[in-house]
């Protein structure tokens, strides 16, 4: 079983986004794209399931 990692506070998906897009690295900005849908996930309140 892996083991659960906290995400920064002060860091965010938008803010993520930015730096990804001023990259010059195509690994970097692939791994900080990465982490802004992770950020997004983790950060979106949850959904209810609206099937009867």
């Amino acid at each position: 079983m892996s083991i659960p990692v906290t995400l920064r506070s002060d860091c965010n998906a938008v803010r993520l986004r930015q730096l990804a897009r001023w990259s010059k690295d195509v690994p970097q900005t692939r791994r900080l794209l990465t982490l802004a849908v992770t950020y997004g996930v983790a950060r979106a309140p949850k959904r209810r399931d609206r099937r009867g």
